[in-house]
This record gives C-alpha cells, structure tokens and sequence, in this order.
C-alpha cells in the first residue's frame, strides 16, 4: 500500500467511528462496513500495513474518544495478535511522542498476551500517565 492509500483507509475508518459516536451506538460493530472490515482484516493478515493505517489515524486526531477507539480498537487488537513483533516501535514511538504514549493508556484487553508484552504496555501507559 502506498501512503495515500494508507492514509484514505484511515480517513475512512475514522469517519465511520466518528458517525457510530455520533449515533451514539458506542459499537463498530452495528453497522457492516467495508473499510473497517478491512482494517479489522488486515490486523490479522497484514500487520504492517495495519500499523501503517493506525499510526496514520491516530496522526490526524487529537479528539479523545476518536483516539480511545483507536486505542481499544485496532492498535489493542494488534498488539493483541502480533505484539511481540511491534512492542519495540510501540516504545520507541510512545518516548519519542506523548500523545501516542497518551494512546497507549486505551489499551486495555491484555488477556493475550505475554506477561512480558503486558509489562511492556503498562510501563508506556504509567509513563503517559505521570505526564498527563
């Protein structure tokens, strides 16, 4: 994928988000989407494109609940599936920007993962929350 694609799946997925908050149904899931089907996909099948789209929505919002879905949502479901692959550019980003260390404080469903990746996640989340 090519950086406008990247960045027109991550458009895309955030309008969508953004229209599921506006209804007010709280759950992505509701309403059968295309391009968030494929985000969801490509978490499982292409990581490194789905880091690519998370990393570039994230980019483009600063709105707390659009970042709390990404955080609980993708980037969670990422690092659910593939995070001993990530966990070193997750740290490297979160020291070197504070707002994706802020994003790290969403991810929550840990019940996959290594104890060691776990450690690793609450350590960047404390680090956000001292700076908060």
């Amino acid at each position: 994928m090519d950086q406008s694609q990247i960045d027109n799946l991550a458009r895309t997925w955030m309008a969508n988000i953004a229209e599921l908050i506006r209804q007010k149904t709280g759950n992505p899931n509701v309403i059968p989407n295309i391009p968030m089907h494929d985000l969801d996909v490509m978490v499982y099948e292409d990581p490194e494109n789905a880091w690519l789209v998370i990393d570039s929505a994230r980019r483009m919002t600063q709105d707390d609940r659009m970042l709390a879905n990404i955080a609980a949502g993708p980037l969670e479901n990422l690092l659910s599936k593939h995070g001993e692959q990530f966990i070193d550019r997750v740290e490297a980003l979160a020291k070197a920007d504070e707002h994706f260390a802020y994003l790290m404080t969403g991810v929550w469903e840990r019940n996959k993962m290594s104890e060691s990746l776990v450690a690793r996640i609450k350590a960047i989340a404390n680090l956000a929350k001292r700076h908060l």
